[in-house]
């Protein structure tokens, strides 16, 4: 049976195939600590865009990187900081730029 590390709609199953149950507790508490409760706002964030991301870029490439933006750029230092509702304006204005680009 995995360990699960679970913050919001954010689940990790560790699992040493029955070696050390200590183990996988132990690397259950490391990663449930790395995981903080920003990931699971983000995830929530994430999946309210996604849908009219879909949508809207219809090209894999372009949802890709717009994802990727999301994830590794201001919008996510944002929900870091606690700042959810900018940081959800911040991703719809993206996603606006995104829609621009594709139709040139």
């Amino acid at each position: 049976v995995p360990a699960i590390a679970k913050r919001g709609p954010i689940t990790v199953a560790i699992s040493t195939g029955g070696i050390s149950p200590s183990l996988a507790k132990l690397l259950k508490t490391e990663i449930h600590g790395l995981i903080g409760p920003a990931y699971g706002q983000m995830a929530n964030l994430l999946k309210g865009l996604r849908g009219i991301a879909k949508q809207r870029l219809p090209r894999y490439n372009d949802r890709k990187r717009f994802f990727g933006e999301l994830t590794q750029g201001q919008v996510f230092e944002l929900v870091r900081r606690g700042k959810v509702q900018e940081a959800r304006r911040r991703a719809k204005t993206l996603l606006d730029q995104y829609i621009k680009q594709t139709k040139k």
